[in-house]
């Protein structure tokens, strides 16, 4: 981590000439799937995306309370997603993309997880990932003018279902990130889960903090599963000293997430 800090610190550093993309509410209410609860959408759109009719590639986010907006956010801690696109994008670290950020619901637990754990329940992923493959998908391509690369993007129980989408729809998304994911669901079941996966995406981030009880440990152990399935240049694996499982630490982390996923 510190050497990618070192590496691209001048670039993450605010820039005189900010982009000025936006979110903007764009689904409200979003319910295709009568199993789950309804919720709403809101899309990044960079800096005439609509005047320049360029192709861009979509991110899709998990907790779309959390992403951008302080007073819908847990505890009003945001990632600073569109402040850091907005850096990002100006100083052309990364190219121009689409974000679209997925609310939760009171569901959320439910949702994110792929399997029955013993003491919490859970086990609706697969009707959470159907919503957003079969329909949302369809509607932005539908709506917005997308180059057809895919990410998917979640920290937490949505880095855990972030992971599960690798397996359940292998060519969906070629970039994926999951920070801080809830690997000990289930006794660690996603493990289990991806060493039967055959398709991996073309980059593949992982993260946690130093501080994150026994991530570090499980990390190591998701490590070992990756080497034997993917070249060293396809996953990143990052451990951020003294960081704990916050909105505060994947902010931090998360311009090192876009450059790693989004870079040419």
């Amino acid at each position: 981590m510190k050497t990618l800090i070192v590496l691209l610190a001048c670039l993450f550093s605010a820039s005189s000439s900010l982009a000025a993309g936006r979110f903007t509410h764009w689904l409200s209410q979003y319910n295709p799937t009568p199993s789950l609860q309804a919720r709403d959408i809101f899309v990044y759109l960079p800096d005439g995306h609509e005047k320049n009719k360029v192709a861009l590639p979509v991110i899709y986010m998990h907790d779309g309370q959390n992403l951008f907006d302080p007073t819908r956010a847990y505890m009003g801690q945001t990632w600073e997603v569109e402040k850091t696109l907005n850096r990002l994008i100006a100083n052309k670290v990364i190219p121009p993309v689409i974000v679209v950020a997925i609310d939760n619901t009171s569901e959320r637990l439910s949702e994110y997880t792929p399997t029955i754990d013993r003491q919490y329940g859970g086990g609706h992923a697969d009707s959470y990932l159907q919503m957003i493959t079969q329909h949302l998908i369809p509607k932005v391509e539908a709506t917005f003018i997308t180059n057809g690369m895919r990410a998917l993007i979640g920290s937490s129980l949505g880095g855990l279902v972030s992971l599960y989408a690798i397996h359940k729809y292998p060519t969906m998304f070629s970039k994926v990130a999951a920070l801080s994911p809830s690997l000990w669901w289930d006794d660690k079941e996603i493990l289990n889960i991806l060493t039967n996966s055959k398709f991996f995406p073309d980059r593949l981030w992982i993260d946690g903090g130093s501080l994150e009880e026994n991530l570090p440990v499980h990390m190591k152990e998701l490590e070992q599963l990756l080497q034997k399935k993917l070249p060293k240049e396809r996953y990143k694996i990052v451990i951020q000293t003294g960081g704990t499982h916050s909105e505060k630490f994947w902010a931090m982390r998360f311009p090192y997430v876009l450059h790693y996923l989004l870079r040419d």
